[in-house]
């Protein structure tokens, strides 16, 4: 069984039950919408309520809910945006809005990726995200192409580089914040500042190589497996051991653990307003969603 949560007071609190299929979550503004690949349904969380919002969209993985579009990475290595209407919707079927904008052929750049983050960075209309098999992150250009962003295809480690060409280890998310972007360098135990116009990488939160749970300062930190980075305010949240909610002040790089759960945590997002969502699992309750 899984529960959609929400952070209050440094605590969880259940707002509902989802789909065990559900494996991936945005949020645009106040709402909050998660993916489901097997069943091919983006749901949407509004107002206390669940409900389906599109259907027949095959294999989504990546979700970003960005201003208001939602782009979506599919079964067939497509990228598709979806535009957010301003009303309610219930089942919204077929193609309706659906637009392809890109795509990684699978004899080509990138066979058969998992992308585990995804990111538009609105300043330059650029999605970025990363793919941990091939440890690197790419960008897809307005007119369709696809570049290593930072990283190395295909090789793993650790070093600074030039010209966003340092080494990663399975790269597990990225957001961007302005001209920056923060990659979850997951193999590595830390996450890295990059500088979007400049490709090259700053300051780094945790040691390299080194992982724990220590809050503290950059380097003081540790961290063992951070995933889902989500920023809001110069606060940036993300995931660690799948069992924290951990939140660096970006300003300061100085990380805090705000909340361990009993069971474990997939996915995170925020909102417009800074509220902190997040997918709880529990495999040892049996599910008791309505079919």
């Amino acid at each position: 069984m899984k529960n959609l949560c929400k952070l209050v007071d440094k605590k969880s609190e259940v707002l509902c039950q989802i789909p065990d299929s559900v494996y991936a979550m945005t949020a645009s503004f106040k709402d909050v919408f998660l993916s489901s690949p097997d069943e091919g349904i983006i749901y949407k969380y509004s107002n206390g309520e669940l409900l389906k919002w599109c259907s027949n969209i095959p294999g989504v993985h990546g979700i970003d809910g960005t201003a208001d579009l939602i782009f979506c990475e599919s079964a067939d290595l497509h990228f598709f945006h979806l535009r957010i209407f301003d009303r309610m919707f219930t089942n919204l079927t077929g193609n309706i809005g659906r637009q392809a904008i890109g795509s990684i052929k699978s004899d080509r750049t990138i066979p058969h990726p998992r992308i585990n983050g995804l990111h538009c960075h609105l300043k330059s209309g650029t999605i970025f995200f990363a793919v941990p098999e091939r440890h690197a992150v790419f960008s897809l250009w307005r007119d369709g192409g696809i570049i290593v962003a930072a990283g190395e295809d295909l090789k793993e480690g650790f070093s600074i580089g030039t010209n966003g060409s340092g080494l990663l280890s399975h790269p597990s998310d990225i957001e961007t914040d302005r001209d920056v972007m923060f990659i979850s360098d997951a193999g590595n135990h830390v996450i890295r500042e990059f500088f979007i116009d400049k490709k090259c990488y700053g300051r780094m939160l945790g040691q390299p190589m080194e992982d724990g749970l220590v809050d503290g300062v950059s380097f003081n930190a540790k961290l063992k497996n951070p995933t889902d980075l989500h920023s809001h305010n110069n606060i940036l949240y993300f995931i660690d051991d799948y069992k924290y909610i951990r939140a660096s002040i970006i300003k300061s790089f100085t990380v805090n653990t705000l909340y361990q759960d009993p069971f474990r945590i997939e996915a995170l997002t925020t909102d417009f307003d800074g509220n902190v969502y997040f997918i709880q699992s529990r495999p040892d309750v049996e599910s008791r969603i309505p079919s």
